[in-house]
């Protein structure tokens, strides 16, 4: 039976060896507002949020964000084009912070 591509070398089932250069590889990405030492500050500054409500509050921060992105977008749009430019650049300032919020799971 002849293999599908005859002039290429076979690929070994299982993982690559560890000793691979597996490329340059992106930054660490947050994974909340509370990553890389953050939650040792927050439990001092908000002592009395629960874990529910901290998510509720921090949720609330990334909806300010996201409003806040939509508004300035908005402002730029209105000086470029006028009226139609300021209602794109909200919709387009406010999608674009979401989907980075999102993507970066800091609203769940």
């Amino acid at each position: 039976m002849s293999r599908p591509y005859p002039n290429r070398r076979r690929k070994r089932k299982g993982r690559p060896p560890p000793h691979r250069y597996r490329g340059g590889g992106l930054p660490i990405r947050p994974n909340s507002f509370q990553d890389f030492g953050l939650k040792a500050i927050y439990d001092l500054v908000l002592p009395t949020l629960g874990a529910l409500n901290r998510r509720r509050f921090f949720n609330q921060v990334g909806s300010v964000i996201v409003l806040g992105m939509g508004a300035i977008w908005a402002v730029m749009g209105f000086g470029i084009a006028g009226p139609v430019g300021g209602v794109l650049g909200a919709g387009a300032g406010s999608a674009l912070a979401d989907y980075s919020l999102r993507k970066h799971r800091l609203i769940r």
